[in-house]
């Protein structure tokens, strides 16, 4: 970057669904590696938690670009927030429901009669009511306990099932020697995509440019990231010193199994896969009947990216 670039930056936010861990390591390396710098771009990286909805301050303008879960930008767009997809990093949503190996718990059929811990408008709520719905079981047959993701209850045996990450809280729990064992809700017909990076509306429609050069920095940060992890992992930890290393690259190793896909095009996104989306939360009446799925993502973006590294 030349001396006085910095101050011809475009200053923009993204918003992570989270606190920083492994499963942003492809945002943080494009920030601490100067990549989006070199694209003219002065990214500030904000931080989500389970409190928050990132789809609401990207749709008021606070944020112009934030990272949520397919099914979650869908139920949010049903809500009237015009937010568009541009890239989905995880091929598969993280979510699953985890319980003890001794439980009698050895199918999401098994719910009814069990506590369940839930979490508000968090994706794998949705998951689960998806899944719920698919199987026919009235929700009202299960204790739902209403409680955010710190392992506290199900540890000490106060809940029997634990909506988790697989790539966080599961990580957690095996590596705490914990014996478990996980669903997931894509073995009940129920898919989506995981960590979409997305914006808005107004923005693609008023500066689709400044969308791409977002999208190519994202994703050549995350080409970085599966390519230097040791270094990746240095950028991370810039954000925050208390996490544990070898932790955060086991989380690391089971992130990469959810981002890749079929021909390494990291951040890929297809029309039909969020139809299929789309037309499960349709049946389980979390979205609007006459939703427009081809309105909530846009892969115009991701497939440049593409060609003009193929061309």
């Amino acid at each position: 970057m030349k001396p006085d670039q910095s101050s011809k930056l475009k200053p923009v936010s993204t918003r992570i669904k989270w606190s920083a861990y492994a499963a942003y390591i492809g945002t943080y390396a494009a920030r601490d590696w100067g990549i989006w710098e070199e694209l003219g771009l002065d990214v500030t990286v904000r931080e989500g938690g389970p409190q928050v909805d990132t789809t609401a301050p990207v749709a008021d303008g606070t944020d112009q670009f934030g990272i949520t879960g397919g099914d979650q930008l869908l139920v949010a767009r049903s809500k009237g927030r015009p937010v568009v997809a541009i890239a989905a990093i995880m091929q598969e949503t993280p979510a699953g429901f985890a319980v003890h190996a001794d439980s009698d718990i050895h199918s999401m059929k098994d719910f009814p009669g069990h506590r369940l811990c839930v979490i508000p408008g968090h994706n794998t709520e949705i998951q689960y009511r998806a899944v719920m719905a698919r199987l026919g079981i009235d929700t009202d047959t299960i204790e739902e306990v209403v409680h955010f993701p710190e392992l506290e209850l199900f540890l000490a045996r106060k809940v029997d099932i634990e909506p988790i990450y697989v790539n966080n809280q599961g990580t957690i729990v095996r590596a705490k020697g914990v014996a478990s064992r996980t669903f997931i809700p894509s073995e009940y017909g129920v898919r989506s995509y995981g960590n979409v990076y997305f914006t808005t509306e107004k923005m693609i429609e008023e500066q689709p440019e400044l969308v791409q050069r977002f999208t190519d920095g994202l994703l050549q940060g995350w080409k970085g990231a599966r390519e230097q992890p040791e270094r990746a992992m240095d950028s991370l930890f810039k954000y925050d010193r208390d996490l544990d290393r070898d932790l955060e690259f086991d989380k690391l190793r089971d992130t990469w199994p959810l981002v890749e896909e079929e021909h390494g095009r990291i951040g890929w996104m297809e029309r039909e896969r969020w139809v299929e989306i789309s037309e499960v939360l349709k049946a389980a009446n979390l979205i609007r009947p006459d939703q427009d799925t081809d309105a909530a993502f846009d892969a115009r973006f991701v497939t440049t990216h593409y060609d003009s590294a193929n061309s």
